[in-house]
């Protein structure tokens, strides 16, 4: 029987809070909660269990050589400037177009060499799909997509000159009403989405772009679901996605590794 939505507003909170604390602490907080409601404890302490057991949080090992290797390479008509960032599936990188078509600059995302073994590989392979089918104005658009010469996957994005929608409203001091028109914009790139079948997964103020002319982009979808894919035998699982969520954005029905729908990006 599902829970009452109820739950979820007393498990959030309590989840994040005992995320924060050392093992010590987080077992007198849950053993507190279990005196009051030890129905709501036992929950939490599953959820909190399960994360562990998948490495929740906890980001994979990256060697810190490996994303340098790529810098200066040529992939496709553009050439490794710098790199931008690395995450726990893969690098991404500057890259400027130089064979002499026309002058373009762009983010390369690739994945990380320790995962090609992995069912985390279908992951870009579901990124790609989505971007393919989402040309929307706020959206970063899909420009090419290959493997390297080792076998590693790449996607060729859009680049977006600006910086994560939270910074830009600091930095700017955004009137109220400037807020919401910006986050309307974020809105209507989700519905968007949903109303194409992909549900982006991770939506936070790091992959929500505004740039100069005030135009919000929605960035990164690495952990995307397409509502209209079958499941089938390697398929990742969800369990296997979780250490790649952020818990402060992440819906109750993701932190609790249950199916998801569009509820969990307006959540």
């Amino acid at each position: 029987m599902d829970k009452p939505a109820t739950d979820w507003t007393r498990l959030k909170p309590l989840i994040a809070e005992a995320l924060a604390l050392d093992p010590e602490n987080r077992e007198r907080l849950l053993a507190r909660i279990a005196a009051e409601d030890a129905d709501l404890a036992a929950e939490a302490r599953r959820i909190l269990t399960c994360q562990a057991d998948d490495d929740f949080l906890i980001p994979p090992h990256i060697d810190e050589d490996e994303p340098k290797r790529l810098i200066g390479a040529q992939v496709g008509a553009y050439r490794v400037a710098a790199l931008c960032g690395s995450g726990g599936m893969g690098h991404v990188y500057r890259a400027v177009r130089n064979d002499g078509a026309y002058e373009a600059v762009a983010a390369l995302k690739v994945l990380r060499h320790d995962l090609l073994a992995r069912p985390l590989l279908r992951r870009f392979a579901i990124e790609r799909q989505a971007l393919a089918r989402l040309a929307h104005p706020q959206i970063a658009r899909l420009l090419d997509a290959g493997s390297l010469d080792d076998g590693r996957p790449w996607l060729l994005m859009e680049w977006i000159d600006g910086e994560p929608i939270d910074a830009y409203v600091r930095r700017r001091g955004l009137s109220t009403r400037r807020r919401i028109e910006l986050m309307v914009q974020a809105a209507r790139a989700v519905q968007f989405a949903h109303e194409n079948l992909v549900i982006h997964r991770d939506l936070k103020p790091s992959n929500i772009f505004a740039d100069s002319s005030g135009s919000v982009r929605l960035l990164d979808f690495g952990v995307a679901k397409l509502l209209d894919e079958p499941a089938t035998a390697g398929q990742t699982t969800r369990s296997s996605l979780t250490r790649f969520l952020t818990p402060g954005y992440a819906s109750p029905e993701q932190l609790a590794d249950e199916p998801l729908t569009t509820a969990s990006d307006v959540y």
